[in-house]
């Protein structure tokens, strides 16, 4: 790999080996202020496409943002939970995202014009083809909402992202450890909210914001 006249892709080769080697992380501070700003920003995107894609406003929070290890992304096997990873150009999973099965239950609804405000009962089963569908056009909205616009862009390959979902997938899924951060964005109001969980790499986070 040749070296730039400022060093800096041998302080980037340099960053992720010892980031592979000793789990070095950002300022925890720094990395939950770029999290919880790209949260926030987030939020206003997403409900706009969502209501252009379903029809029906939707309630959004940003519920939390922690600072993780990317290996707790990993669900149980008897999780049912959807997920997806998207990869950016120097990164195969710079984003996962994963949706909840109560979360997932209320978008479904919605997207056959039901009242976000009288959710149904969350999934107690894998979901089905059409539930998968609904999921990956959440994922598309969140992912585009993430990854930003412009210079700041986090580059992600949004198109064409296959859902994980049920047992067979969930033991099969596996995530390269190392720090990360996770945003959790609640959908829905009361007891009935659903969560959105969004993982990302600090380094990703860091380099693209």
């Amino acid at each position: 790999m040749q070296t730039t006249q400022d060093g800096t892709d041998t302080d980037l080769m340099r960053s992720r080996i010892i980031e592979r080697l000793v789990g070095a992380t950002g300022d925890p501070d720094r990395v939950s202020a770029a999290a919880r700003s790209t949260g926030i920003r987030a939020i206003a995107n997403v409900q706009e496409m969502l209501k252009e894609r379903f029809a029906t406003p939707v309630d959004m929070d940003l519920a939390s943002v922690e600072i993780v290890r990317l290996a707790e992304a990993k669900p149980d096997i008897a999780s049912l939970d959807v997920l997806a990873v998207l990869s950016a150009p120097r990164m195969p999973d710079a984003l996962i995202l994963q949706i909840d099965p109560t979360a997932l239950s209320l978008l479904v609804a919605v997207f056959f014009g039901g009242d976000p405000e009288m959710p149904p009962a969350p999934l107690d089963r894998p979901a089905s083809g059409f539930e998968l569908d609904v999921a990956s056009v959440a994922f598309e909205i969140f992912a585009q909402a993430i990854n930003g616009h412009g210079p700041r862009a986090l580059g992600l390959r949004i198109a064409g992202l296959q859902p994980l979902a049920g047992p067979v997938a969930m033991k099969r899924f596996t995530v390269r450890d190392g720090p990360g951060v996770r945003i959790d964005f609640s959908i829905g109001t009361g007891e009935a909210a659903g969560r959105v969980s969004a993982w990302m790499p600090q380094r990703v986070l860091l380099e693209g914001r």
